[in-house]
């Protein structure tokens, strides 16, 4: 099969600039109106953690920058993205982890989680039952993925209109957070409401413990700066991603910052742009904000479809996935051997392979939240289900990458260089460890179930992928176990050395 694919004709690969549109879009989508809201109740709405956070963060982003960008030019080569670095620097065990998870969990999970923050947000919380919330979120990610399995170059067309939305309600945002700061009025029909916040374990001692419990939302917004990556097989050959990817994070990190600052003072008592006063005091500006935050989820749901599956792709052109539905190779397009140096079948392969997992995924959510309804009456388990399953997707690619830069740093003869690993690498350990210990306090005081959940979701991300090295290890200990037995009851088998016949 062959190792890489591409359009062929150069005036049909994508230029710099389409480029850092779409590396601008994989991150500006979602998470900078969801991730908002979270930052400022972990702050407890105090814009002092806040600020220190954005320093830590804009310091760790920088020393990320300066380590990725020496990966990129040295791992990248094809479109298997960040995979690629593990493969390059991590053994074989953790790199067939890694690829394990990121087409099991990683791909269809970040497609089905995106699809549907963009059902919630265009249909409201409690207007449709978990079933129709979970069937139309299918419908719309198979319809996005199906548009970029069968025109690719339609999908980008269509993601580069997406993104004139993004800007536009950036900066709708932006002035009617200004209007009301301005006016005073920055709570809701001029109350001054308790703040709301659901603030777990440590996350309840005070708002400086979001220089921990934040970064978790900081991956969340940068997850998916790695992503056009995987379209460098659709790129012109001199296009340098290193300044792609550079100028993007710089520009995403001020837009984040300005965003969710005008979102505290715009809002003292949430921290929601949704409650500016220009919102709750004319309707159809609210319904304007609705629909350019629709188009902008929409944005983000084209882009993981579309950098999702040509990293699955490249991922089956060197793996060749066993458990990737080999009837199509087999069956639909039997034509001879020859036919593996041919795209269509390993992009049908990849399209039905990432359906079939969201079917899986989405019915799974909505049958754990029915049945917790039956039981608890609550009504926003689906959307917190959710929520969980995109940000410990967002933790295990970042720990992935930790691990990179971790091995990547025995490479370093330079202090400065190896300060900055050791600064990144800890960082994410401690994000996800704390993220960890958190969660077992917060179950461990209230029992909660989405703490109980919590901790399931995250066993089985770890084990999962890591099947078939327990059974291939389980099964040699196994095979050493009888041998033992045998000689113990064996005398004779006791005179001969069995070692060399039980390796």
């Amino acid at each position: 099969m062959s190792l890489s694919y591409s359009f062929g004709s150069e005036s049909n690969l994508l230029s710099k600039r389409q480029l850092f549109i779409l590396s601008l879009s994989s991150m500006i989508g979602i998470g900078v109106f969801i991730k908002s809201k979270t930052l400022n109740e972990l702050s407890s709405f105090n814009f002092q953690p806040l600020i220190a956070l954005f320093v830590f963060s804009a310091i760790l982003i920088s020393s990320m920058i300066f380590l990725f960008t020496k990966l990129i030019n040295k791992y990248s080569s094809t479109g298997r993205s960040f995979i690629e670095w593990v493969e390059g620097y991590c053994g074989k065990n953790f790199t067939e982890w890694s690829v394990r998870f990121t087409k099991d969990f990683a791909h269809p999970l970040g497609i089905i989680t995106t699809a549907i923050y963009l059902i919630k947000w265009i249909a409201g919380a409690n207007f449709l039952w978990v079933w129709e919330s979970a069937l139309i979120s299918l419908l719309a990610a198979t319809v996005m993925i199906s548009l970029n399995t069968f025109s690719f170059k339609v999908s980008e067309k269509f993601q580069r209109a997406l993104f004139f939305s993004i800007i536009i309600s950036l900066i709708f945002v932006f002035i009617c957070g200004i209007i009301s700061i301005v006016s005073g009025n920055n709570s809701q029909n001029g109350k001054q409401l308790e703040p709301q916040s659901r603030l777990e374990g440590f996350n309840s001692l005070g708002g400086w413990t979001i220089l921990l419990s934040g970064l978790p939302s900081i991956f969340f917004m940068y997850d998916g700066f790695y992503s056009v990556l995987s379209l460098k097989e659709q790129s012109k050959s001199k296009t340098s991603f290193t300044k792609i990817i550079l100028y993007s994070l710089y520009t995403i990190t001020a837009i984040y910052l300005l965003i969710i600052t005008i979102t505290l003072f715009g809002d003292k008592n949430r921290g929601d742009f949704q409650n500016f006063s220009v919102f709750s005091g004319d309707k159809n500006w609210k319904d304007v904000l609705t629909i350019l935050i629709f188009l902008t989820f929409a944005s983000s749901l084209n882009i993981a479809c579309m950098c999702s599956q040509n990293q699955l792709i490249q991922l089956h052109y060197k793996y060749d996935f066993k458990d990737i539905n080999k009837k199509i190779r087999k069956r639909l397009l039997n034509r001879g051997e020859n036919l593996k140096n041919f795209h269509l079948e390993v992009k049908l392969s990849s399209w039905c392979h990432i359906i079939k997992k969201m079917i899986f995924y989405s019915l799974l959510i909505a049958l754990v939240a029915q049945m917790y309804y039956w039981c608890i009456r609550n009504t926003n388990i689906f959307w917190d289900i959710n929520d969980m399953l995109a940000e410990l997707v967002s933790l295990f690619i970042f720990f992935m990458l930790a691990v990179v830069i971790w091995k990547a740093k025995e490479q370093s003869d330079v202090k400065l260089h190896k300060a900055l690993h050791y600064l990144v690498s800890y960082s994410i350990f401690a994000a996800i460890a704390y993220y960890v210990v958190n969660t077992a306090i917060d179950f461990y005081w209230n029992v909660t179930f989405l703490s109980w959940l919590k901790m399931v979701l995250f066993a089985g991300m770890v084990f999962i992928p890591a099947k078939p090295y327990l059974k291939t290890h389980g099964g040699e200990n196994k095979s050493w176990e009888k041998v033992s037995q045998f000689r113990k009851d064996n005398p004779l088998a006791q005179k001969f050395n069995l070692t060399t016949f039980s390796q």
